[in-house]
């Protein structure tokens, strides 16, 4: 098994997103309402290690009838728009583009879990 390829399920449908957020200056609670709507900033590989996705980039993955391109960037949106609401920073210009991801090859490093 490759430790640098990704274990995605064929009878799913599975995307990297990237949100950049612009203009605010409150980030903290934004990964929480992205995992809120099923985003992950991890990805495991082939030996079922976590790996860490660099900053803004997350990964979500799902039934092809319930997750697909434009419901995923919906997620996403949803979740910029609650963090603007929730953080008081309207202002906030988002930058999203979501990928559909077949074959995933990545070097990471190793995720960590934070203490509460």
């Amino acid at each position: 098994m490759e430790p640098h390829t990704a274990f995605l399920p064929d009878e799913e449908t599975a995307f990297l997103a990237r949100v950049q957020l612009s203009n605010g200056s409150k980030y903290d609670d934004f990964h929480e309402r992205m995992a809120e709507q099923g985003f992950s900033q991890t990805i495991k590989n082939l030996s079922g290690e976590t790996k860490q996705l660099p900053d803004a980039t997350y990964f979500i993955s799902g039934l092809p009838e319930r997750t697909g391109p434009q419901a995923v960037f919906d997620r996403a949106k949803k979740a910029v728009v609650k963090h603007k609401e929730l953080s008081d920073q309207m202002n906030i210009k988002e930058h999203i583009i979501v990928v559909k991801a077949s074959d995933v090859w990545f070097d990471l490093e190793d995720h960590e879990e934070k203490p509460d």
